[in-house]
């Protein structure tokens, strides 16, 4: 059954809320009554699809997604999802109880939580300043031919391309060819209060733009013919019709998709080149990164994606169930720049040591990227330019159908850390590039420290 929610009298709107009473992404949700100081009451259980949380009194709140009692936690809490985040965000009490034994090796620690989550294969790479802790693959690239995950395996990586598109558009204003303060009409002169929002707005999250992967009725758009392939045309244009999370621009942050995909429209126009272009000459050509790719690709040593479902099919946006799917055949282009991006661990080596390390970007635009934005979440989650923040933890994770990826740099103990996996999520729900990354955060510092980006 459902835990009974009881809140205080009606605070602030939740950016993205509609009309005040329903909560557009189950995040804001949990955020919104996080705000009100919400007392939860909860029994153990899982709980798909839509749901309805009512507050003491006459208002009743509304939120379409997945709420549950985590089912791998040692104690109840309250955990929400948010399709194709850049946060999810846990309120509880205690860690994930994913096995974890510090006097074994940390391959073997990895190895047990990728069991425990029934995930078919991951490729990890750990290092810490010049040392290379963790670099392999674990599991399976493919279930039906027992093809192993070796350091070479490429993996789609969803929002993680974020990371590579905020990186290009800081060379190209190193260059001169845009200003991150240029407003959107400069280059794109039909989107709506492009006039109002700047490049800046877009990288950072504060433009406002609609996320349609966060709208149910767009999931079950795509999800009527996932194979099919989406113009960037097409997808501003649904976008535009869903009008703004808020307006006007810059008066308020919420994660879109949208955004990025705006923003890799006005580089080609500033650059008078196209999106995989410009990747290529900012980003993969000056590092070496032969096997990466931000167009819908499919290499001969691509990982087979998977996905949890039932014998009817998969369950492709909560990805609970018993049975796995092949879902590889799935279009990544309904994320276009957003989460377009095939890679392999040798390859997002290179990049993340280059990114996050100073080699990539000169200083200011370092400065530039880490312009930190509050984005009113009551947890310690900041967003620079295309950069997730929490503590002293930064990177980004994506999630596409298939696939889940993660890449992190520690900077107080100077260690990065990529995962890539080809499961979207466990039969429970758990976030199998997340958790593989929390399990290595907690055996490298000993503490229960796990950073959502």
């Amino acid at each position: 059954m459902f835990g009974e929610v009881i809140a205080p009298a009606l605070g602030p709107r939740w950016p993205g809320s509609g009309d005040g009473k329903d909560i557009d992404t189950p995040a804001g949700l949990c955020l919104y009554l996080i705000s009100l100081k919400v007392v939860f009451r909860l029994d153990a259980g899982f709980f798909p699809g839509g749901f309805i949380v009512s507050k003491s009194g006459s208002t009743t709140y509304r939120s379409q997604g997945v709420v549950s009692v985590d089912p791998v936690s040692s104690s109840s809490c309250l955990y929400l999802s948010l399709a194709a985040p850049a946060l999810l965000l846990v309120a509880c009490s205690s860690s994930p109880s994913l096995p974890m034994d510090r006097s074994k090796p940390l391959v073997e620690n990895l190895e047990m939580a990728r069991q425990h989550m029934k995930v078919p294969g991951a490729a990890i790479g750990i290092y810490r300043g010049k040392r290379v802790l963790v670099e392999q693959g674990f599991g399976v690239a493919d279930v039906e031919s027992g093809r192993p995950v070796t350091p070479a395996t490429s993996f789609r990586t969803a929002s993680v391309a974020k990371l590579v598109l905020g990186a290009a558009a800081l060379r190209l204003q190193q260059r001169g060819s845009l200003d991150l303060d240029d407003p959107v009409s400069k280059y794109l002169p039909d989107v709506p209060e492009g006039d109002i929002a700047t490049l800046r707005m877009l990288g950072n999250n504060s433009a406002g733009y609609r996320n349609l992967i966060g709208l149910e009725h767009m999931k079950e758009k795509f999800d009527r013919n996932p194979e099919q392939a989406w113009t960037r045309a097409e997808l501003l244009a649904l976008s535009f019709q869903e009008g703004p999370h808020f307006s006007p621009p810059g008066s308020g942050w919420m994660y879109s998709n949208t955004n990025f995909i705006i923003l890799a429209s006005a580089m080609e126009k500033a650059a008078g080149k196209s999106w995989a272009q410009i990747a290529t000459r900012e980003v993969f050509d000056p590092l070496g990164m032969q096997h990466s790719s931000v167009q819908e690709v499919s290499p001969p040593n691509l990982a087979r994606g998977y996905q949890y479902g039932t014998e009817e099919g998969p369950i492709r946006w909560k990805g609970q169930g018993s049975v796995l799917h092949d879902v590889t055949s799935d279009s990544t282009s309904k994320w276009g720049a957003a989460g377009m991006l095939t890679t392999n661990l040798k390859d997002m080596r290179k990049f993340a040591e280059a990114f996050f390390r100073g080699t990539l970007l000169n200083e200011a635009s370092r400065k530039e990227q880490r312009r930190f934005r509050d984005t009113g979440y009551p947890v310690d989650y900041r967003y620079g330019f295309a950069l997730s923040a929490y503590e002293d933890t930064e990177g980004h994770n994506g999630f596409i159908p298939g696939y889940q990826a993660c890449v992190a740099y520690h900077r107080s103990s100077d260690t990065i850390i990529i995962v890539l996996t080809n499961l979207y999520s466990s039969p429970n729900w758990e976030e199998p590039a997340n958790y593989l990354f929390f399990t290595a955060m907690r055996w490298l510092t000993g503490k229960n420290y796990q950073p959502r980006l």
